[in-house]
């Protein structure tokens, strides 16, 4: 556990989100302001999208996501 929280306090932690729809993606974008984030989603309809540097959420801006990817969404 001391591991995790060393990590965490030096900002080497990767974070999980399962999930990119109106919760995931926003809750991902936040992580990725301090953390990598790997994100996964069953939908293609939603990683697609994504893949592209585009938003499929209002709340998301495509400019903020694609300064993402690639550096904080490694997956994506």
């Amino acid at each position: 556990m001391r591991q995790l929280i060393v990590k965490i306090e030096d900002k080497r932690a990767w974070i999980g989100i399962v999930g990119l729809g109106y919760t995931g993606l926003p809750l991902a974008l936040t992580f990725a302001e301090k953390f990598t984030v790997i994100g996964y989603d069953t939908s293609k309809e939603a990683i697609i999208p994504l893949l592209n540097g585009n938003s499929p959420i209002g709340d998301v801006k495509d400019k903020d996501l694609r300064e993402c990817l690639g550096k904080a969404f490694p997956g994506l």
